[in-house]
């Protein structure tokens, strides 16, 4: 008996080492995330790659619930999120936001045809904010805008201005909602009395200042190449512009 029973006690004495070891093995990776120490996300109580997470989300296989700290909240970059937080902040795609721009515009020959300033409707189609390690930009605009210029010479006419325009991030994943390098290209065209009405392109770059669900403001410039008149109106623009929505 005396045996029996000191066999047992070895038993349990060597099985509690092991068992704190494992427990704390599994609570050192769930605390600190060293599943992906940086980037791992916690869903559900599972460690997943950045890449798992985002197809899981593209296909809608995660169950957005009310998140807790222990049940189905998202740990990411050593925060932890709510599930619906999350996906608010950090990946995210809108539509059909109104706002405003205000553009600066100086032709080559602003010596003769002025330099020309004014705010345009700007509507934002598509606007996208995916930080993830898949390939493309991170973040994307897509919109159009119809504004009134006006010249700094006098007895010139107003100019209507009308465009599309597409920004792209630099960067696939930039892990934030601010201060985003951006590039992208602008087509349309303008009319004017003494003018008429001539088509044009502008590459642009800028910064993203802010792009949250309801809010995107930045501020781009570059140099429009006109089709039409080209000597006397290509030259340098610059825009700066926000729209916002009172939904998300």
């Amino acid at each position: 008996m005396k045996k029996h029973f000191l066999l047992l006690l070895f038993a349990v004495c060597g099985f509690i080492p092991s068992y704190a070891q494992n427990y704390d093995s599994r609570f050192r990776t769930y605390s600190h995330g060293s599943y992906e120490p940086k980037d791992s996300i916690w869903f559900n109580d599972v460690p997943y790659t950045k890449a798992q997470f985002y197809s899981l989300v593209r296909q809608k296989k995660l169950k957005v619930q009310q998140g807790n700290r222990y049940g189905d909240s998202v740990y990411f970059k050593g925060t932890w999120f709510d599930p619906d937080e999350y996906t608010e902040k950090y990946y995210f795609e809108t539509a059909m936001m109104p706002g405003l721009e205000f553009e600066y515009y100086k032709p080559f020959r602003s010596d003769s045809v002025g330099s020309w300033t004014g705010l345009s409707v700007e509507y934002l189609f598509y606007g996208k904010v995916h930080n993830d390690d898949f390939n493309g930009p991170g973040h994307v605009r897509f919109y159009g805008k119809l504004g009134i210029l006006n010249s700094n010479k006098a007895n010139t006419s107003i100019m209507l201005s009308y465009s599309l325009g597409l920004t792209l991030s630099w960067e696939k994943n930039p892990k934030r909602t601010f201060l985003v390098p951006n590039f992208g290209l602008e087509a349309g065209g303008f009319s004017q009395k003494q003018l008429g009405t001539i088509y044009f392109f502008t590459p642009m770059g800028g910064i993203q200042f802010v792009a949250i669900q309801n809010i995107f403001a930045g501020v781009y410039a570059g140099y429009r190449y006109p089709l039409r008149n080209f000597e006397n109106m290509r030259g340098f623009v610059a825009t700066a512009s926000i729209d916002f929505s009172l939904w998300k």
